[in-house]
């Protein structure tokens, strides 16, 4: 029977960043994850046009000194997870699995979630090709992967799919408004208020029209995936399949796991940032609970964001406070380099 201290299942910010901060203090860790490496998710859609950049945001988890074990969870436990059709239990469990654009429709051909590096690289390959894509989703991922393609493949015809009057509509009217405008001066074709239904051919069939589309990119339908959670866990799903945690981000019930990052039931935007900010109430709660001590709540904020519009164009919103052009395109540069770095040496 194989046991440790900590077992933390997702290598994402959160996940890494408990992980890397626990087996200093001597606790015995190990990290869980499908891939062997930790990925830059935000860089993401620059790795589609630079399969070069892949290599500077990805960083494999034992250059980090992180115990890992490259493995898929299919089933957790109060106790233990299984891994490899094997269990290993735990003292503490730390879920930061987070979430994922899936691709909606059944059979769907040339459709893509890029959530990974390798995801990237496939659709790379696939955009050769194609003259018509069609991005679903208006959100900050679908906006940022629009911003790419306009700004480094000019030669297709891009149409973004918005369910909603406007896109990033969790952000102010400005913000809506000079996305909108920077995408559709560089040929942009915003659809709002239309739902994606189904797919006959090359065409998108929405509720009010045909798309033609060579390549689907999908980044509409935020799910998490809590199916690995054993029948024992079942009730601490939410109805929108976030895991329920309290002020300390222990999992409701359960005080010795706890979930960071994407997947848990936290109100706030879900920014590297903020699964950093967790990460750390995390571990200062695990360590509490060893020697006794008083827990530390952990307070949602909203905080800046930068939005990348292409390589050096970007738009710095903090409430109603919006800034576009080129100083939020720097910003995105360094605010990668710097997180980075933190994940790298710190």
């Amino acid at each position: 029977m194989q046991k440790f201290d900590v077992i933390v299942v997702g290598g994402g910010f959160c996940g890494v960043h408990v992980a890397k901060k626990l087996q200093r203090t001597g606790l015995s860790t190990l990290l869980i994850d499908s891939r062997d490496a930790f990925e830059f998710t935000p860089a993401i859609p620059k790795v589609v046009f630079n399969l070069k950049h892949r290599k500077k945001i990805t960083v494999p988890f034992s250059s980090i000194g992180i115990n890992n074990m490259k493995s898929t969870v299919t089933e957790i436990t109060p106790s233990f997870v299984v891994a490899n059709k094997k269990k290993y239990f735990f003292k503490y469990l730390v879920i930061c699995t987070g979430s994922s654009y899936p691709v909606l429709l059944e059979n769907a051909k040339n459709a893509f979630a890029v959530k990974t590096v390798a995801d990237a690289v496939v659709l790379h390959k696939r955009l050769r090709k194609a003259k018509k894509v069609v991005i679903v989703g208006g959100g900050l991922v679908g906006v940022e992967m629009a911003g790419e393609i306009v700004t480094k493949a000019k030669d297709k015809k891009v149409t973004l799919i918005e369910t909603g009057q406007k896109i990033l509509g969790r952000n102010s009217a400005s913000v809506s408004m000079l996305a909108t405008d920077f995408l559709t001066n560089r040929g942009c074709k915003i659809v709002h208020g239309e739902r994606v239904v189904k797919q006959e051919g090359k065409f998108l069939v929405t509720d009010k029209s045909k798309i033609r589309a060579d390549v689907i990119v999908w980044c509409a339908g935020i799910k998490s995936d809590t199916r690995y959670l054993g029948k024992e866990l079942h009730h601490i799903v939410n109805e929108r399949k976030s895991i329920r945690v309290t002020h300390k981000l222990q999992v409701e019930g359960f005080p010795r796991l706890f979930a960071g990052g994407d997947i848990n039931s936290i109100a706030e935007e879900k920014t590297a940032q903020n699964a950093d900010r967790q990460a750390r109430v995390i571990v200062h709660n695990i360590l509490s609970l060893e020697k006794g001590n008083k827990l530390q709540s952990y307070v949602p904020r909203s905080g800046p964001l930068v939005i990348s519009l292409g390589d050096w164009h970007g738009l710095f919103t903090f409430g109603r406070f919006v800034i576009p052009g080129f100083i939020p395109g720097v910003m995105k540069h360094i605010i990668e380099k710097a997180l980075l770095f933190q994940i790298r040496y710190l």
